[in-house]
């Protein structure tokens, strides 16, 4: 069966690290049969066909290597604020491909990312594909051998080492099966997600660990692999976007709830209550030590006694919700029905065009049809 990608960009308010993502898909060695840019309800100031007609204005002027056949560009708009799990499985639903891949709009691709990520599907059993992700904003730490790739340690820290500096510093690590990826450089085959009822919306707030979530649930069906020449790049945003990050205590809030409900998904009720105490006692002690860390730096940090009630209380919410409300996936989760602007862009060698522009209510519907 031959491969074929849809590239999923979940945006907000980001208009101008979107070009330069959107630009880094068009310049790819291979290129995708698609880019689905999912909109989670921009300021109405930005008007979505200015908006288009400046991206790929820009695109055209940048990139000199345009595809010489049809990519198609679908760019929906939510009418109301779906956040980033939602506007994922609505890029699912409206995916034509067997393979689809996500990139933060704040990252751009190296130009063989879709080359090197279709290699791997080649190999029997593998469901998922992704690779480092070069940080071009943010400080971290560089080491010249990882024994492990990612792992869960007995505090309930996951660790991935994938975040490094430098393109030349993909050499230190090695490809192999994984039990998850980071969200800004990701794939999986589409029939899984679907099978999956996609990405669990009770992942909220800054929807840490969806990821994960999604990814420990892939993992139990097939072959996760994580390939270095599989890079994609990030420059971390300060403003915009799909999660919500105000304050340092909003930020703990969520990083515990969230977490936590992944523990109580995954390792069973004794194992997830030995590392939730111990992730609190670890974020508890940090607080008030002042080492406390996150790898937001431009977090605005509130009193420690702001902090110390966000932890407990994210701990508690994490613990009510992973053993009450978590219930199995029975569909793909998004808000139904969905009013939203759908605008179909055929892109054809220099020229963009507008095929399909509509406001549509119940728009998954829509995009179901044959």
């Amino acid at each position: 069966m031959r491969n074929e990608v849809s590239v999923i960009i979940c945006t907000r308010n980001r208009p101008d690290y979107l070009k330069k993502c959107i630009a880094s898909i068009l310049k790819q060695s291979v290129k995708p049969k698609e880019i689905i840019v999912v909109d989670d309800a921009s300021d109405e100031r930005i008007d979505s066909i200015q908006m288009l007609n400046a991206i790929f204005f820009s695109v055209r002027n940048k990139v000199s290597n345009l595809p010489s056949g049809n990519i198609e560009i679908k760019y929906i708009r939510n009418k109301r604020r779906q956040g980033v799990v939602r506007s994922r499985n609505i890029g699912i639903a409206a995916a034509r491909s067997d393979v689809v891949a996500f990139i933060d709009d704040d990252g751009y691709a190296h130009k063989d990312w879709i080359k090197d990520l279709l290699k791997c599907y080649q190999a029997k059993g593998v469901v998922g594909v992704g690779g480092p992700v070069i940080e071009v904003g943010r400080d971290v730490e560089t080491k010249p051998h990882f024994k492990r790739l990612s792992y869960i340690t007995s505090h309930g820290d996951i660790k991935h080492n994938y975040r490094v500096k430098r393109f030349k510093d993909i050499k230190n690590l090695r490809s192999g099966a994984v039990k998850f990826l980071m969200g800004g450089n990701m794939s999986f085959r589409r029939g899984v997600l679907l099978k999956l009822h996609g990405f669990n919306a009770q992942y909220k707030g800054n929807y840490y660990r969806e990821e994960t979530d999604m990814c420990m649930r892939v993992s139990k069906i097939g072959k996760i692999i994580f390939e270095p020449s599989v890079v994609t790049y990030h420059n971390t945003a300060k403003y915009g976007g799909t999660r919500d990050v105000i304050s340092l205590e909003n930020f703990l809030y969520w990083y515990f709830r969230n977490t936590i409900l992944l523990f109580f998904r995954h390792f069973g009720i004794k194992n997830a209550a030995i590392k939730t105490w111990r992730q609190f006692k670890k974020y508890f002690g940090g607080v008030r030590n002042g080492t406390i860390k996150t790898n937001r730096d431009y977090l605005i940090i509130g009193a420690s006694f702001k902090i110390l009630i966000a932890i407990l209380t994210g701990t508690i919410v994490g613990i009510l919700v992973g053993l009450v409300f978590d219930k199995p996936l029975k569909k793909l989760m998004y808000k139904n029905p969905e009013y939203a602007t759908l605008i179909i862009i055929s892109l054809m060698g220099t020229t963009f065009q507008i095929v399909d522009y509509r406001n549509i209510e119940n728009i998954i519907r829509h995009l179901d049809k044959p």
